[in-house]
C-alpha cells in the first residue's frame, strides 16, 4: 500500500510541474500556431486549411502509438517522453529556416505526435492513480494547466505587440515547454502497456465497434454532428477579428484576449462545476444544454462587431468547452462495458480526428466563397440535428462509472 501511495505521489507531484509547461503549448496550439501564421508569414488559405487541423492528424494516428508502445514495450512514459522530445527538436529545427513551410511543417509534426499520445496518457493516469483519487488529482492539474494556458495567451500576445519578430521566441519558449514535458514523464513512474497478441497485430481493431456495438454508432452519428458544427467555427473565431474584409481587426493583445485568455479564464473557474453536474444530472440533457451554449456563443461572437459583444461571446464559448471537455472525455463510461471502456475511447478518438481534420480546413477553405453568417448558419443547423437525435435517451440514463477523464487540448 505504502508502494501504490508514493508511486501516485511521485506522478503526482511531477503531472503539478507538466501542468505549468502543458499550458505554455496550449498557448501555441489553440491560437499562436494559426495566428502568427496569418500575421509573420502571410499565410494563405491553403496554409491555413493545414494549419487549422492543429493535432487531428495525431487523434486519428493515436491507435498506432498505442500500438508502437506495445511493439517496443516501453513503460507508457518513457514512450510519451520520447515523443515528446520529438516534437521540441523539430520545432527547434523550424527557427533554422525562417519560412512558411518549414513553420508549419514543424508545428504540425509537434502537435501530431503529442496528440498520438493521449490515450497513452491516461493509461499513466491510470497506473499511477488510485481510483478513489484519480479525478481530484486530474482535475488539480487540469485547473493550474488551463490557468496557465490563460497567462501564456496573454503573455505571447503581448509579446507580439510590443517586440516585432518576437514569435520566434513563442516558438522557442513552446519548444522548452515540450523538453519539460518529457523531463518530468521520464522522472514519472510507468508501466509497460500489456501484451494483447491481437492489438499488437492489429493496431486499428478496436474500430470494429463500429459494426458491433449499434448504440454506439449512434452516439458516434450524435458527437459528428456537434463536433464538426463546433470545430469548423473554432479557426474563423481568429480569422474573424484580425483580417479586415470583417471591418474588426483587433490588435494582437486584444486577439489573444478574446480568442485566448477569456476563454481559458472561464473554463479555469468553471470547470469544477461541470464536473459536479456531470455526476448528477441526466447525460444526455446535460449535453443538449452544452450545444445551447455553444449556438449562443455563435450567434453573440460572430453577429456583432464590438469587442463587448466579442468578449460575451467567448465567455460563452469557455463555459461551453469547460464542459465539453468533461463530456467528451467521460462519455464512454456511460455506455461501454468496464473493461473495454479504453476501447470504446479509442474509436471516439479516432473519429474525433476525423472531423477534427475535415471540419476546420473545410470551413477556413470555405470563407474563400461563402459569407461569414452562412457558415455561421451552417454550424448552428449541425449542431441543431445533434441536439434533436438526443431528443430519444434525454429520460433514459445510466449512471456514470469511475473512470480517468482524458486529457486533450480537443474537447469536441
Amino acid at each position: 500500500m505504502d508502494h501504490v501511495k508514493q508511486r501516485e505521489k511521485c506522478a503526482y507531484r511531477y503531472e503539478k510541474a507538466r501542468a505549468v509547461f502543458s499550458g505554455l503549448i496550449e498557448a501555441y496550439a489553440n491560437t499562436f500556431f494559426l495566428l502568427i501564421a496569418i500575421t509573420y508569414f502571410s499565410a494563405g488559405k491553403t496554409a491555413q486549411a493545414f494549419i487549422a487541423t492543429g493535432g487531428a492528424l495525431g487523434l486519428m494516428l493515436s491507435p498506432l502509438a498505442v500500438h508502437l508502445a506495445r511493439v517496443v514495450r516501453q513503460p507508457v512514459n518513457r514512450f510519451i517522453a520520447h515523443m515528446h522530445l520529438l516534437a521540441a527538436v523539430v520545432l527547434l529545427l523550424s527557427m533554422l529556416q525562417a519560412n512558411l513551410f518549414c513553420y508549419t511543417l514543424s508545428g504540425l509534426i509537434a502537435l501530431i505526435v503529442s496528440n498520438m499520445c493521449i490515450p497513452l496518457t491516461t493509461q499513466f493516469y491510470q497506473q499511477n492513480y488510485s481510483e478513489s483519487r484519480r479525478g481530484t488529482l486530474f482535475s488539480a492539474t487540469s485547473t493550474i494547466r488551463v490557468g496557465f494556458t490563460a497567462l501564456s495567451t496573454w503573455l505571447f500576445g503581448w509579446l507580439l505587440d510590443v517586440w516585432p519578430h518576437s514569435y520566434q521566441i513563442i516558438i522557442a519558449g513552446t519548444s522548452v515547454a515540450y523538453a519539460v514535458s518529457a523531463l518530468c514523464f521520464l522522472r514519472s513512474p510507468g508501466e509497460p502497456l500489456p501484451q494483447n497478441n491481437l492489438s499488437v497485430a492489429l493496431p486499428f481493431s478496436s474500430l470494429s465497434l463500429l459494426v458491433r456495438d449499434k448504440k454506439f454508432v449512434w452516439l458516434i452519428v450524435v458527437w459528428m454532428f456537434m463536433g464538426s458544427g463546433n470545430l469548423m467555427m473554432i479557426p474563423l473565431r481568429i480569422k474573424y477579428v484580425v483580417e479586415p474584409q470583417y471591418s474588426i481587426q483587433l490588435s494582437n493583445s486584444q486577439t489573444a484576449l478574446v480568442v485566448g485568455v477569456i476563454p481559458a479564464a472561464t473554463i479555469f473557474l468553471t470547470t469544477w462545476l461541470w464536473g459536479r453536474l456531470f455526476d448528477v444530472m441526466n447525460f444526455f440533457l446535460l449535453r443538449a444544454v452544452l450545444n445551447a451554449l455553444y449556438a449562443l456563443h455563435l450567434l453573440i461572437y460572430f453577429g456583432s462587431t464590438t469587442l463587448s459583444s466579442l468578449v460575451i461571446g467567448s465567455i460563452l464559448f469557455g463555459l461551453a468547452t469547460s464542459g465539453g471537455a468533461i463530456a467528451w472525455s467521460l462519455w464512454v463510461t456511460k455506455i461501454a462495458p468496464a473493461e473495454k471502456v479504453a476501447d470504446y475511447m479509442s474509436v471516439h478518438t479516432f473519429m474525433t480526428g476525423i472531423r477534427s481534420f475535415l471540419a476546420p480546413s473545410l470551413a477556413v477553405s470555405a470563407t474563400a466563397y461563402v459569407s461569414m453568417n452562412t457558415l455561421v448558419g451552417i454550424s448552428l443547423g449541425l449542431i441543431g440535428i445533434s441536439t434533436l437525435l438526443l431528443g430519444p435517451e434525454l429520460k433514459s440514463i445510466r449512471r456514470r462509472r469511475p473512470a480517468q477523464p482524458l486529457n486533450t487540448q480537443i474537447s469536441e
